[in-house]
This record gives C-alpha cells, sequence and structure tokens, in this order.
C-alpha cells in the first residue's frame, strides 16, 4: 500500500504539477505534439519511471506487490491468477500511449521557447521545471 501511494503520488505529481501546469492540456493528442522527452526531460523521465513501477514491470516497488499477492492468491482462486496474468496483454497497449506521449513527432504548429514547454501566443508565463520540483520527484 505505501508503494502504491508513493507511485499513485509520483504519478499525479508529474501529470499535474509538471506537465499540466505548463501545457495547459489533458489531451494525449496534444501532449503527443510537443515531444515531452525534448521539452521537459526530467519530467518525461519520472513519468517512464513512475508508470512502469505502477505496471508492475519487474524491478520495481509495483512488480513486489503484484507478485506477492499473486503468489498468494493463487492457492485459493487460481482461475482469477490466470486472468490477472492474462492482463498482462495489455502492458504494450500502455507502452504504445506512453511512447507516443512522450517520445511523439513534434507537431510542427507547437513553438517550443529554449529549455520550455510550448508557448501559446496569449499566455506567456510558462516556465521551466524549477530545481525544487526536480528534487521533490528524485526524492
Amino acid at each position: 500500500m505505501f508503494s502504491h501511494g508513493v507511485i499513485a503520488a509520483l504519478l499525479f505529481a508529474v501529470a499535474g504539477r509538471m506537465i499540466y501546469r505548463r501545457t495547459h492540456t489533458r489531451e494525449l493528442d496534444v501532449l503527443a505534439g510537443m515531444n515531452l522527452s525534448h521539452a521537459l526531460p526530467f519530467a518525461a523521465f519520472t513519468f517512464i519511471i513512475a508508470a512502469a513501477a505502477s505496471m508492475g514491470i519487474p524491478g520495481f516497488s509495483g512488480f513486489a506487490a503484484e507478485i506477492t499477492i499473486l503468489i498468494g492468491a493463487w492457492k485459493t482462486y487460481p482461475f482469477a491468477v490466470w486472468i490477472t496474468g492474462a492482463a498482462w496483454c495489455w502492458l504494450p497497449h500502455s507502452r504504445c500511449a506512453l511512447e507516443a506521449i512522450i517520445f511523439g513527432e513534434m507537431d510542427p504548429g507547437v513553438a517550443l521557447q529554449e529549455s520550455r514547454l510550448a508557448l501559446d501566443s496569449g499566455w506567456n508565463e510558462q516556465q521551466s521545471i524549477t530545481a525544487a520540483e526536480n528534487v521533490a520527484l528524485a526524492f
């Protein structure tokens, strides 16, 4: 539960505090056109790590939680464990969505400032990620 809480908080912090605050959009197609790996590299890296942990990829804390639940449920509910294992087939779809958002092709209509996100002609207060945000996400 602690691991889930930390991972969920990290995902919300990156998506809300860092990405939405600078782009003012939640639309995946628009975010894909911004190529977040180029515009916000630390936010993109942190989001990928948190997403992998949330998906239960081996090597992350989410996997330790998932595997212990599956091992514990195997004796009583083997069919449910098989269904859960089949759900891992959806991981490539999650990876494709994540790849499109973070590493999408840059839309030619999106203007970028150096180390800042896309500029909106009516809103020029977009700022790069602060050192305090980087430190908070690193911990």
